[in-house]
């Protein structure tokens, strides 16, 4: 051995003695192991295998690399493709079973091993961290207090998955430069594929569902009109993926206002006009709203000069006039939720067929308050609701189109305080790295405190329309939340140590 070092020391000697500098063994290596991987790999390509799967095992082999050798950029990595989806479209498109569980249990080990090892870093026993411990704790009993135990058995695993990826992402995502590079991923992501999504409307290339990233729906426009493809993204759902837009634009306005160069201010705004077409492609009166609503607060919370609405609102009266009519015709319908003096009825049967399973889900609540029906146990639960109550709506199982009744109708109050408290912390959180951030002299970072906020307001009121059918994306942001709090205080702690007399 001690022969083969020498040797090695003496072949590395000669050839920088040799090329004056320019080549040392490690170079030549890297060099002949390039050179050997292309000629392995067009051989492989010339056998007819796809080039997806011979790209596999070196994406495989680069992610591991990652993982021990830059854990944090591994949960980045894990952290924005879960939130887009990209792990599940590939699964779909090109049968390569999702890494996303196996990531986070190699970055989880690690998580242990800084722990007991000789680092003895401390574990995340953050509040959120608990109650998403104890949620899942919760969820879990229903196996012995519903009356459907299947669907139970399987909100338990995909909640499993989510509360060990939020576990990583709290324990790595600390410091302020690694929640910024998340959310710069997660604006991508987002960007992405709303690019896809424009690109197939514009092309019309609707059979194309590019890799399971641009699903379309032909679903339902307005009472009289015929359905048309609606943008499903990575989901298949336009009004699912809807959330993934309106919860990535205000850190696309971050971008704009808070970016170091003018490459970063122009993908910022970038992002913004590609997330708004998205939105607009979506038809989704709840994606729209919740954008509305977002925006209006974002301005409110920024205090812009007014001034700025002589710009804004011929650029709004333009949009309006671009819109595809069957779009206002889609938009139009929101002023039957408006109230009235006269008496009105709504129309829309979609509107109607929401209020129904809005109702029942109430109901349900109602009849189990302390501990709900179980997980996943309305829509079982939902026909023979609809058939003592009566309805105009068919008796099939339906969603509770409303997240939070939802959850109160499965959980009981119970779990509806669990999620509520977790709601009210991620905000307390990032106001208080709001305030560790101002208080550090980074208002640049305190800034993307509060687009955190807003993007969280965003979704929480597409939740007002929507079930829990992909609740990641909830899970998430609780997480970030998390890495925000501790970004912050990492950021004051770092400031006081710069000044602090010794």
């Amino acid at each position: 051995m001690y022969k083969l070092i020498d040797y090695t020391r003496r072949l590395n000697g000669v050839l920088i003695a040799t090329s004056d500098g320019r080549w040392d063994l490690a170079r030549v290596l890297v060099g002949m192991s390039i050179l050997i991987l292309g000629m392995l790999y067009g051989m492989i390509l010339a056998t007819g295998v796809s080039l997806v799967y011979a790209l596999v095992p070196l994406i495989a082999a680069v992610g591991l690399w990652m993982v021990f050798a830059a854990p944090e950029y591994a949960a980045l990595a894990l952290c924005g493709l879960r939130w887009g989806f990209i792990f599940d479209s590939f699964d779909h498109a090109l049968n390569i079973q999702s890494p996303a569980v196996p990531l986070a249990i190699l970055l989880l080990i690690i998580v242990l091993s800084r722990r007991f090892g000789p680092q003895k870093r401390k574990l995340v026993g953050d509040p959120i961290a608990w109650l998403i411990v104890s949620y899942l704790i919760y969820v879990c009993m229903g196996v012995w207090y519903a009356d459907f135990t299947g669907p139970v058995q399987g909100r338990i695993g995909d909640f499993t998955k989510d509360v060990l990826i939020c576990l990583v992402i709290m324990n790595f995502l600390v410091s302020p430069v690694l929640f910024e590079r998340t959310i710069w991923l997660i604006v991508g992501i987002a960007a992405l594929l709303a690019t896809l999504t424009i690109y197939q409307e514009v092309t019309q290339t609707y059979d194309n569902s590019y890799w399971d990233l641009a699903k379309v729906k032909i679903a339902f426009i307005v009472d009289g009109q015929a359905d048309r493809s609606r943008a499903g993204g990575p989901l298949g759902d336009p009004n699912f993926y809807g959330q993934i837009p309106v919860l990535a634009f205000p850190f696309a306005l971050w971008l704009i206002f808070n970016g170091k160069t003018w490459l970063g201010k122009l993908g910022g705004g970038y992002a913004l006009l590609v997330l708004l077409g998205a939105i607009g492609l979506t038809y989704s009166r709840g994606t729209f709203l919740a954008f509305a609503v977002a925006l209006i607060i974002y301005f409110f919370y920024f205090r812009f000069n007014p001034r700025y609405l002589l710009f804004m609102l011929p650029l709004a009266v333009v949009a309006y006039l671009a819109a595809p009519s069957d779009l206002k015709d889609r938009l139009s319908t929101l002023t039957e939720l408006v109230p009235s003096n006269q008496t009105t009825t709504v129309s829309d049967t979609s509107f109607l067929g929401r209020s129904v399973e809005v109702a029942i889900a109430l109901n349900m609540f109602l009849d189990n308050p302390i501990l709900g029906v179980g997980a996943d146990n309305y829509r079982p639960h939902y026909i023979s609701y609809i058939r003592e109550y009566g309805s105009a709506v068919e008796d099939k199982e339906r969603n509770a189109h409303n997240f939070y009744l939802e959850i109160a109708a499965e959980h009981g109050v119970i779990g509806l305080s669990m999620v509520l408290s977790m709601i009210v912390l991620a905000f307390q959180y990032a106001h208080q790295a709001r305030q560790s951030f101002l208080a550090a002299g980074n208002r640049r970072w305190a800034d993307l405190s509060a687009c955190f906020q807003i993007s969280f307001i965003g979704y929480l009121i597409t939740a007002i329309f929507l079930h829990g059918d992909y609740p990641r994306l909830f899970w998430i942001a609780l997480a970030l939340a998390v890495g925000l709090r501790q970004a912050g205080q990492q950021c004051l702690a770092e400031v006081k140590n710069t000044y602090e007399p010794r």
